[in-house]
């Protein structure tokens, strides 16, 4: 199955939202940015846990409001940026986000993971992440209310590692 899910299978996911179910393909090559935004929005809505369950290619911003994404490890299991915004963002409260990485591509800007500042983003439980190759930060916490960072990985990016507090660029 390629492409947007259709109701049929969505109607059909019971358990964990795994990516590949709602027609994200694995690799750097098709984009699978409306697919992993609709099985984000199915997991949010029906409070299951999201698996990315391999390596995405996003052309634009991924927003995360709540619940629990896990990955397959910091190395294994992520999401390939292709372009200029934030990988991934984080809003909301209390979200548990773990074992998967933010790659950016030759020439983007933007941060891998972003937390807004202020009362948009509290309590956010981030580990074991891996952020590369962004033109920006690789983790930029605004001047939010954290829960726990532990394990998070920041290589070759065009500002700093990690940013927490301060501004919301």
């Amino acid at each position: 199955c390629t492409g947007i899910a259709s109701l049929a299978l969505v109607l059909r996911v019971t358990g964990d939202v795994i990516l590949s179910q709602f027609g994200a393909v694995t690799g750097s090559i098709t984009d699978s940015t409306a697919s992993i935004l609709v099985a984000v929005a199915y997991a949010e809505a029906n409070k299951s846990r999201l698996h990315i369950d391999g390596d995405f290619k996003i052309t634009s911003q991924i927003t995360f409001t709540s619940g629990i994404v896990f990955g397959n490890g910091k190395t294994t299991s992520g999401f390939l940026k292709d372009g200029t915004f934030d990988g991934i963002r984080f809003l909301g409260e209390n979200g548990i986000y773990r074992d998967f990485y933010c790659k950016g591509d030759a020439g983007n800007t933007g941060h891998g993971f972003h937390a807004v500042n202020g009362e948009l983003s509290k309590r956010q439980n981030c580990d074991n992440l891996f952020a590369a190759d962004h033109g920006s930060d690789g983790f930029h916490f605004g001047s939010c209310n954290l829960a726990i960072l532990n394990a998070l990985l920041s290589i070759s990016n065009g500002n700093n590692g990690l940013t927490i507090g301060g501004g919301d660029a």
